[in-house]
Parts: C-alpha cells; structure tokens; sequence
C-alpha cells in the first residue's frame, strides 16, 4: 500500500467494511500506513479521514 493511496480508496470505495480489516498478522491498515512513514503518508491521512482512530506510539519505528 505504501505510495498506493488510489488503490486504497477503490478498495474502500467498493468494500467500505475493509477499513476495519485486519491482515493475517492482525494489523490494521491504519497500523501498516502508520509503519509504512513518509512514503504512505497520503494513504494514513485519507484513512484517518474516513475513520478517524486513535494512532498508538509504536515502539520499533525509529523516530529522530
């Protein structure tokens, strides 16, 4: 997904539901676009804009 953001927005646009979906290691695409950083960026934003959820500090990403 990352630097995907219009395939994105088709998949919700047909499917709605999928923004809850999560993946087989049970990540959110909320989750994925937060980890992805700047590349997806645009995709977190659009998603955030069509369910707005609480982003948790993830403790692996190495913030500078």
């Amino acid at each position: 997904m990352l630097g995907l953001s219009e395939v994105v927005k088709a998949f919700l646009t047909l499917q709605p539901t999928l923004i809850d979906a999560r993946g087989p290691h049970g990540f959110t695409l909320h989750f994925h676009a937060q980890v992805g950083g700047e590349s997806a960026l645009t995709t977190l934003e659009y998603l955030q804009s069509v369910k707005q959820v609480k982003l948790k500090p993830i403790p692996f990403l190495n913030k500078k």
